[in-house]
């Protein structure tokens, strides 16, 4: 597995490149201003943020994509369909959270229009930024659920390659489901108990881990698997008496 050494860098980087330009600007510029009595208003005041924001958030649409890219090649030795999979759920992660942002970037000249208007159109405008919100909201969760469906045959190949640590893939494969229970309930119930976000831990402890792991270690020694190996057993020998 040398040979995908900075295969391995590059997606171990980019993971964790995803949660900075994703996480840290929703939570400190966003959040606080979705928050506010009058959202469009507070939107209005902090345009450029919004826009920075909203375009930071992008770079991890084509960070996830090349995540995958990245782990093609290492993956591909052992399981071209579940290699070839990964790719298709981070493109589709990608191109759902970029929806996502679309609404967020929306919102901007949305509320340059709600900050001039009269006071019979505001509450027009102010219900097509719930809109925009709602949008962003659902886009980010139905990338989520995708992501969480499509990466579970993901950790078990690296589970039955033993390409990391088999721990890795094991808390993979617990944090996944966990976190497509969390998705859906916040989808039908958003004002949901706070307790219930430790559900995220497992799949972002998987994912941290992994990152550290391949940036620091690469690619572990493989088991013996052949490529899309499937358990043989063996026929029982006819004995001559």
């Amino acid at each position: 597995m040398n040979k995908y050494k900075w295969n391995a860098r590059i997606a171990g980087a980019l993971i964790i490149a995803g949660y900075v330009t994703y996480g840290i600007p929703d939570v400190a510029i966003l959040q606080p201003l979705f928050g506010t009595s009058d959202v469009l208003t507070s939107i209005s005041e902090n345009e450029i943020q919004v826009t920075m924001a909203a375009l930071i958030m992008a770079i991890n649409c084509a960070a996830v994509v090349v995540i995958s890219l990245a782990l093609y090649p290492a993956l591909k030795e052992y399981s071209e369909p579940i290699a070839l999979s990964y790719v298709v759920t981070r493109v589709f992660e990608s191109i759902v959270m970029a929806v996502g942002i679309i609404c967020l970037l929306l919102l901007v000249p949305l509320s340059q229009e709600y900050v001039q208007a009269n006071a019979a159109a505001t509450s027009s405008l102010q219900a097509v930024g719930v809109l925009a919100i709602q949008g962003n909201f659902l886009a980010y969760h139905v990338a989520m659920i995708g992501l969480a469906v499509g990466s579970l045959p993901f950790c078990y190949l690296l589970y039955r390659t033993e390409l990391v640590p088999r721990i890795i893939p094991v808390l993979g494969l617990i944090g996944y489901p966990a976190l497509l229970a969390l998705m859906v309930v916040e989808i039908f119930n958003p004002g949901v108990d706070p307790m219930i976000y430790v559900l995220y831990v497992p799949g972002a402890i998987f994912e941290l881990g992994l990152a550290v792991w391949l940036i620091m270690r690469g690619f572990s020694s493989p088991v013996s698997v052949s490529k899309d190996e499937s358990p043989v057993v063996p026929e029982p020998q006819n004995s001559t008496r």
